[in-house]
């Protein structure tokens, strides 16, 4: 209460910039497209009617084995966050990409794979048609 530092103070201080670091690590996100819980149901409800869709994340998985990410559901985790994306990009009216920097790192390849496939002439006709 005298105006000099308690050692306390100090150390929270110090620390801020560390529990800054964590903080922002958490936030990663694995999908590039910006999507509300009723667009990722939606994703979840085709995906799950769709044999073709199982089998080819299955084959991209036995392709590229390195595609589990710690903690991942499954060993085809990428690929599979990787397929919601592009149908997400396709499916919503005005698709958002997040920026590369908020993505999880493990996931950045899925954001470029996702910009491309949204920055190609002949997405803008398919868009049209979903």
């Amino acid at each position: 209460m005298n105006g000099t530092p308690r050692p306390l103070d100090e150390l929270t201080r110090r620390s801020a910039q560390w529990l800054a670091r964590s903080a922002a690590v958490a936030e990663r996100h694995t999908a590039a497209v910006v999507a509300d819980p009723f667009d990722r149901a939606a994703w979840e409800d085709v995906h799950a009617q769709s044999a073709a869709l199982r089998e080819l994340a299955a084959e991209l998985a036995a392709r590229h084995p390195g595609t589990r990410h710690p903690g991942a559901r499954h060993p085809g985790d990428l690929t599979d966050d990787l397929l919601a994306d592009v149908f997400l990009a396709a499916y919503l009216p005005a698709p958002r990409l997040r920026e590369p920097a908020a993505m999880a790192p493990s996931h950045r390849v899925n954001h470029r794979i996702v910009t491309a496939l949204t920055d190609a002439p002949e997405f803008a006709a398919l868009h049209r048609e979903t």
